[in-house]
């Protein structure tokens, strides 16, 4: 995957950062992107392991969570 961008979230008394990391499959084309666990020390190393072994994030699930953060 040719990563494109990442997003970086810090968790709470916790070592090292959540992200997700997005870009674009170099054989199908497609758009995609992955969630999970940096150790923070090289932003490359951890953007790598993310693509190649995070979870795929879900779209339906992410309009969910943005669904829910507007609503009243």
């Amino acid at each position: 995957m040719k990563i494109e961008k990442t997003v970086w979230f810090s968790g709470f008394n916790i070592p090292g950062l959540i992200g997700i990391v997005m870009g674009v499959d170099e054989v199908t084309g497609k758009k995609k992107a992955y969630m999970g666990f940096g150790g923070g020390f090289n932003e490359k190393f951890d953007e790598k392991v993310i693509a190649t072994s995070g979870s795929p994030v879900n779209v339906a699930v992410l309009q969910e969570v943005i669904d829910y953060l507007k609503s009243k």
